[in-house]
């Protein structure tokens, strides 16, 4: 199984990279403090989890603005600005419906969104999470601002020093895979300053306005953010399940990352709206995909499958040439065989 990488513009004209690996329902994954979706491939238990997620689902990760193969010449520091890279990756593929997949310091990010895009969200999954830093442990607090003035002074250290605090007990392939993740992902300047955006981010007032089915997990030993401020968020979000997990790994494929795959594979089975069924996606057939099979069906061509969809005509074919490969379909006839017998004949029931 391999990642595509590729890139797409923000409305800010940030250049965001981007990776999707597998089929199915869209699992989209905003990026924590660091990224580099390159490196984080290299990686041999990162790369197992995210393919794990992939058997089942289209796994969506992009790399944060100022990390990665994204731009790195961050200058603005705000909510938005992590928030528009989202914004940009999930209209860039043209998602109407999808899961959010938020680890650690991505929380704020995607609460954000469902909030302001409820209809677009059909589950948030927030892991080793907050609402805000603000009610801090005083040792957490010792330790990130260690952390600061270090990757201040030393980055390559800094990297070494945080692997073994952000993943105490790791093996040494794991601890040398995210010493490696963040070294490459970003400077030393650059991570000072994420560290103070991060720690001045607060969506506290957003959370009893979140809508959706939320699944909150947390590790109660977690070394960086604390047991209690992922209970506290979960307390404040209407409905929200609260998974406590064994362990003291601030790193999601360190540890019991069994316990974390089998949560997010239990919650995302769910409906998404309770009484009503999970939409069927056959042949690893995408939402938009299904659309546009349905008006192939219906005698539509591509002009006016482009108008009513409000897509480029180069876009539409595109879409079609990826679901003839699915299908196996050899032209339009094929392709209506194939929605009438899926009952995919007329404007399909799955847009939401």
């Amino acid at each position: 199984m391999e990642q595509q990488i590729q890139f797409c513009t923000s409305s800010d004209g940030v250049r965001i990279a981007y990776a999707t690996v597998g089929q199915g329902p869209a699992l989209v994954c905003p990026p924590p403090w660091v990224s580099h979706l390159e490196v984080e491939w290299q990686w041999p238990t990162r790369r197992a989890f995210w393919e794990r997620l992939a058997q089942r689902h289209t796994v969506v990760r992009y790399d944060r603005y100022g990390c990665g193969l994204s731009d790195r010449e961050r200058t603005d520091f705000s909510l938005d600005a992590d928030l528009r890279p989202l914004e940009a990756v999930v209209d860039h593929l043209e998602l109407r419906r999808f899961a959010l997949l938020s680890i650690a310091q991505a929380g704020p990010h995607a609460i954000a969104y469902a909030v302001k895009h409820p209809e677009r969200v059909s589950h948030l999954i927030l892991f080793d999470s907050y609402g805000s830093r603000g009610r801090i442990d005083p040792a957490q607090q010792q330790t990130l601002d260690a952390m600061q003035t270090l990757a201040g002074a030393h980055w390559e250290f800094a990297c070494k020093t945080m692997a073994c605090a952000f993943i105490p007990g790791a093996d040494a392939a794991d601890q040398e895979g995210f010493a490696r993740l963040l070294s490459e992902s970003e400077t030393g300047e650059m991570a000072v300053q994420l560290i103070e955006h991060d720690r001045r981010t607060n969506v506290v007032d957003l959370l009893p306005r979140v809508g959706v089915p939320t699944l909150v997990m947390h590790r109660r030993e977690d070394p960086i953010i604390a047991f209690h401020l992922g209970r506290e968020m979960a307390a404040s979000i209407s409905n929200a399940r609260f998974v406590p997990l064994e362990g003291n790994s601030h790193n999601f494929n360190s540890g019991d990352a069994e316990a974390v795959l089998r949560a997010i594979s239990e919650f995302l089975s769910e409906p998404s709206q309770p009484g009503l069924a999970a939409p069927p996606y056959p042949d690893g057939l995408t939402e938009r995909e299904i659309e546009v099979l349905g008006l192939i069906a219906t005698g539509r061509s591509n002009q006016e499958i482009a108008e009513e969809l409000v897509l480029s005509v180069r876009t539409v074919e595109r879409h079609i040439t990826n679901t003839y490969g699915k299908i196996k379909a050899r032209g339009r006839a094929d392709a209506t065989a194939y929605a009438l017998a899926h009952g995919l004949a007329q404007t399909p029931p799955y847009v939401v």
